[in-house]
């Protein structure tokens, strides 16, 4: 221990406080980033003027509702960035495929559920709103639609509930398109009143999930689950127990949208991974909780969709536009995304050769650089995983900490934070 650490790691009841804090919010996160928890809990002592580990610790497991000073700490130790239509290829096959379906399937019924889980400051949730109403049209008013969106976050759900963003959140909904979701606002923009009546905001902890919902369990039959960059945080223990409880809140062949840096192995026995057009879709399988994966077939070779606007080149220049006949050059992010869906059907060798050649057409993408890591870690290959995990780092260099990362839906900084946890823990 360095002179530089926090006094309270020092303290003989922070071990103690460590778990139970982890074990309760699934922030496995911070299991090897006692300085970053510490600094956070310091602070927090302060303001309660705990004397110490042990009474913080008295304090916390005085508030079992968890609404007074847990709220505060769990204030300290997540992260609320999300913006508006955040991934984009997610949202196309939103629209395209996965609302579409839900709506032949309910027209019955006239019922539509989705819920955005770890919805942070609502930008999600609002994003699911605009788009079911484009679906519906005038059909709204005759259907029962239930957006509801969670965190364990109360003070993310007070400002969800305003509707109040800045331009930032907007960044990807181009101008000509924002009428249909926001107006301006002393400061930035509101949610249209319209879409902030279609949205429910509620306080809820992952954790807290049971294996199967009760019959009055309003957290049950969601045609669509969006739990999207908060299970980067969680460890493999904590998302094999919580797969299974996500698929039991779906409908038969209900949809799970996930990060990039989230699936795998805890998510075969539960989840039938499908490709869509620049993103990997999971389907509950019909015989969800058996012991059996299913290994998806891997889809042939497809091009990216075209996207609104093209990406900028790497050094600020314009991009070359392509003229027929001449051929479409290699595209780096169409092997990646073959790697995503080989890694998902299990076929680890095609899906490493898929990512080193998307790393050698662009040795700065950084996302190949980390699924390859997670790769060779998971086959026992430290020292490849340890260099490909350097080099995903060092690929950021050049961004703001705010950015988004280049065919991923993590920002800068919190791309960083999993590389620097990950690294800590193949050097330990």
């Amino acid at each position: 221990m360095s002179r530089a650490d926090p006094p309270l790691l020092r303290d003989p009841g922070y071990p103690l406080l460590k778990r139970r804090i982890l074990a309760a919010t699934g922030l496995a996160y911070f299991q090897d980033k006692d300085e970053a928890l510490a600094e956070r809990l310091e602070r927090r002592l302060a303001a309660c003027g705990a004397a110490g580990c042990a009474a913080y610790l008295a304090l916390l497991e005085a508030d079992p509702a968890r609404t007074g000073e847990w709220d505060a700490l769990v204030g300290e130790l997540t992260i609320g960035e999300t913006f508006f239509f955040r991934y984009s290829q997610q949202f196309q096959a939103l629209r395209d495929r996965l609302l579409p379906e839900a709506i032949a399937r309910n027209a019955a019924t006239r019922r539509l559920r989705l819920w955005s889980a770890g919805c942070a400051t609502g930008a999600e949730a609002y994003s699911l709103a605009a788009l079911v109403r484009a679906a519906l049209g005038e059909r709204l008013p005759e259907w029962r639609v239930t957006i509801l969106g969670t965190d364990i976050n109360r003070a993310f759900l007070a400002q969800a509930r305003r509707g109040e963003f800045s331009e930032w959140a907007l960044r990807d909904v181009a101008p000509a398109d924002r009428a249909a979701v926001v107006e301006p606002a002393p400061g930035g923009w509101r949610v249209r009143p319209e879409l902030r009546g279609m949205v429910e905001f509620r306080h809820h902890n992952l954790m807290d999930l049971t294996p199967e919902p009760a019959p009055d369990d309003r957290l049950a039959d969601f045609d669509i689950i969006l739990c999207r960059n908060v299970m980067i945080y969680f460890d493999q223990p904590t998302l094999a127990a919580l797969a299974p409880k996500l698929a039991a809140r779906l409908v038969g062949h209900g949809w799970l949208l996930i990060g990039h840096a989230e699936g795998g192995a805890p998510f075969q026995a539960d989840f039938e991974p499908v490709l869509a057009p620049g993103a990997i879709l999971y389907r509950r399988r019909q015989d969800h909780g058996t012991s059996r994966p299913a290994v998806a077939a891997a889809p042939p070779r497809h091009r990216p969709v075209a996207m609104s606007r093209p990406a900028p080149c790497r050094n600020g220049a314009a991009p070359a536009r392509i003229r027929p006949p001449a051929p479409l050059p290699p595209d780096p992010v169409a092997f990646y995304q073959d790697a995503l869906a080989l890694r998902q059907a299990e076929q680890t060798e095609a899906a490493e050769q898929a990512l080193r050649r998307a790393i050698y057409l662009d040795r700065g993408f950084a996302m190949a650089h980390l699924q390859l890591g997670d790769l060779l870690r998971r086959r026992g290959d430290l020292a490849g995983a340890l260099k490909s995990f350097t080099n995903a780092l060092r690929c950021l260099a050049e961004f703001g900490e705010d950015q988004p990362v280049p065919a991923g839906e993590l920002n800068v900084a919190e791309l960083r934070s999993l590389l620097a946890g990950q690294l800590r823990q193949l050097r330990a």
